[in-house]
């Protein structure tokens, strides 16, 4: 009984929500909430699915995915819907624990989605999105295509590059060697 105790003791206690983004580590910039905050509520806008991004400082001892699925769980993201509702249970949780600096090895990232967003993020590419970041992957905005959905740099994350033409910027990449993610 006793062991029990500790146990539940030790069990990561996930924070309350503050909203859409929740940093609660501190990684993010003003400039970046901002930004994942835009693409949610586009998210929201047009499809009725949720996102919510979670930073947290330490996991507990837990694997990031099973955190992940309890604060989807918990929070209660993606709509209750009805059978049939394209909205229900449509919600994704991406989750990351940050290292203590960059290239430590130590950060770590999660991407959980309900039913019903497996439409759009499935588990395997959640999981090459996963695998990428965490072999250094650089996101890469194409500005012509940014243009055209009237995207502006502001919105977009600090670390994104920029590249003018998003076509012959691949090309080039691939014959270097590099792979694309695609959905």
């Amino acid at each position: 009984m006793h062991a029990i105790a500790v146990a539940l003791a030790l069990q990561l206690q996930i924070p309350a929500p503050t909203g859409y983004v929740n940093d609660f580590a501190r990684a993010l910039t003003a400039a970046e909430s901002a930004a994942i905050q835009r693409v949610v509520d586009e998210v929201r806008q047009k499809s009725g699915g949720e996102i919510v991004v979670v930073t947290l400082a330490d996991l507990g001892g837990r694997a990031s995915i099973d955190v992940a699925r309890d604060i989807g769980r918990q929070w209660r993201v993606g709509a209750l819907g009805q059978a049939g509702d394209a909205r229900r249970n449509a919600g994704v949780i991406v989750l990351l624990k940050p290292g203590q600096r960059p290239g430590d090895g130590q950060s770590e990232l999660a991407i959980a989605t309900g039913s019903g967003a497996e439409g759009f993020v499935t588990d395997a590419l959640a999981g090459r999105v996963r695998d990428a970041m965490k072999g250094g992957a650089q996101m890469v905005a194409c500005e012509n295509t940014m243009r055209g959905f009237k995207l502006s740099k502001d919105m977009m994350l600090d670390s994104v590059v920029y590249t003018e033409t998003g076509v012959i910027y691949i090309i080039e990449k691939q014959r270097q060697g590099w792979s694309v993610i695609r959905p």
